[in-house]
C-alpha cells in the first residue's frame, strides 16, 4: 500500500549490449486509483521518461520524478521499462531495488539510526554526522553482505578504494545505512 503521494520512482539498473555504446530506453510510470464509480482504475499520474543507458557491469542508479494529474493517493501503479528503442540490438538489462521516493531527494535513511551521511551519492569521501565524538567502528558491506572496507573513524571515510555500486555503512550500534558510491 501507499504511504503517501510519491515523488518519483528510483532503482538501478545494468545495460549490455553487443555494440557497447549508448543506446535510449523509455520508462512509463503509472499510477493507478480505483473509481468505485466507474469500477474502473483511473489513471492519476503518467510519466514517460525518456533514459540513456550506458553500457556498464556495474549497478547505476537513476531517479525519476513523477508528475500528478490529481492529487489523490494511489492503490496500484504499472511500470514499464523499453531497454533499448534502436530495434535489432541484442541487450541485456536488469533492474533492481525499485522504489518510490515520497518528497525528499535521496536514500531513506533507518529511521532509528543516530547517524545520518553525506554527500550520497558519494565520490571520496562520507562524513558522518553522529552524536558520538569518539572514534567509533564502521563496516562497509556491498549488496552480497561481504565486508568490503572496515576500520575506525569520527567523522568521515574515505571511499576512493570502493567501485561504483551499493553500499550498507554499519556502525558498532548496530545502526545501518545504504549509500551509492559513483
Amino acid at each position: 500500500p501507499f504511504t503517501g503521494t510519491p515523488t518519483a520512482l528510483t532503482g538501478y539498473y545494468k545495460f549490455e549490449e553487443q555494440s557497447a555504446q549508448p543506446n535510449f530506453g523509455q520508462c512509463e510510470i503509472l499510477l493507478k486509483r480505483y473509481n468505485s464509480i466507474t469500477q474502473k482504475h483511473d489513471t492519476i499520474a503518467y510519466e514517460k521518461e525518456f533514459m540513456t543507458f550506458n553500457y556498464t557491469a556495474n549497478w547505476q542508479y537513476f531517479s525519476i520524478p513523477i508528475n500528478y494529474v490529481v492529487s489523490t493517493l494511489p492503490d496500484s501503479v504499472v511500470v514499464i521499462f523499453k531497454a533499448a528503442l534502436n530495434p535489432g540490438l541484442p541487450t541485456t538489462f536488469w533492474v533492481d531495488e525499485l522504489a518510490f521516493e515520497y518528497g525528499s531527494i535521496g536514500i531513506e535513511e533507518d529511521k532509528k539510526a543516530d547517524l545520518s551521511i553525506y554527500p550520497n551519492p558519494v565520490r571520496d569521501v562520507l562524513h558522518l554526522k553522529t552524536s558520538n565524538t569518539q572514534n567509533v567502528n564502521y563496516k562497509i558491506y556491498d549488496l552480497t553482505g561481504r565486508v568490503v572496507q572496515d576500520g575506525k573513524c569520527i567523522n568521515e571515510i574515505s571511499t576512493q578504494s570502493l567501485k561504483q555500486g551499493v553500499y550498507f555503512l554499519s556502525i558498532e550500534k548496530g545502526e545501518r545505512l545504504r549509500f551509492i558510491k559513483n
